[in-house]
């Protein structure tokens, strides 16, 4: 299948739970963080870009998916009785990521680093009710490149390969680093998974907001080092 674009996601963050996290009591503060909120919903833009595709084939730690060759032990592990897949990539989009950069002062570039991170997740639920409703996919999990050792942000490239070309669709640059512009953007694969599988805990990193389950130093090991 093509790739479909998501570029018309309404982003309404709650702005009283964002205040809170960030510790923003009453006052001046209060009502600059109210302002810094109001101008960001006036120009992000949030999107997301994925493709339904074939798993093709699964052996040792590769996956063959369209043509395109990814290499992990978890990944072949997961793939192992899978058909259909969603690679994927979702981003506050570049409006927000320009305004947020035009940003000098520290310690409101950091509210608005708060909100870009928002928009990735408006983006990301938009996705997954998307692919609820045209897909059906049922219970579904998610890889993502560069989280863990088994699969390095190198593989970005075959990612971004399967996905045509996501700078001009939505804005999302692949850097040399394989580090992705905007940087408040995420890509991977959503797969259907019966077991609840969460990437976190294959995920060493202290400092994720978006961490879900404790980090599991066994796990790769114990589970996924046969698989090559």
């Amino acid at each position: 299948m093509s790739v479909v674009i998501l570029d018309d996601i309404p982003f309404q963050p709650d702005s009283a739970a964002l205040q809170e996290s960030l510790r923003i009591r009453e006052g001046k503060r209060a009502d600059k963080f109210a302002s810094l909120v109001t101008e960001a919903q006036a120009v992000a833009r949030p999107k997301a870009l994925y493709r339904a595709t074939r798993v093709k084939f699964v052996e040792d730690n590769q996956v063959l998916i369209e043509g395109v060759r990814f290499k992990s032990h978890v990944l072949s592990a997961k793939m192992a009785h899978v058909e259909l897949v969603y690679p994927h990539i979702v981003t506050c989009g570049l409006e927000l990521h320009e305004w947020a950069d035009s940003i000098d002062d520290m310690t409101t570039r950091l509210w608005a680093d708060a909100i870009q991170w928002l928009a990735v997740e408006s983006a990301s639920r938009a996705l997954d009710e998307h692919l609820a409703e045209q897909h059906q996919p049922g219970p579904t999990s998610c890889i993502s490149p560069g989280v863990f050792p088994d699969w390095p942000m190198s593989q970005q490239r075959p990612l971004f390969q399967l996905l045509g070309d996501p700078k001009e669709t939505i804005g999302v640059e692949l850097l040399q680093s394989c580090m992705m512009l905007p940087t408040y953007s995420t890509s991977g694969i959503i797969f259907p998974s019966e077991e609840e599988w969460v990437i976190c805990e294959l995920c060493a990193s202290d400092s994720c907001p978006g961490r879900e389950l404790p980090y599991d130093e066994t796990l790769f090991e114990r589970e996924y080092r046969s698989h090559g």
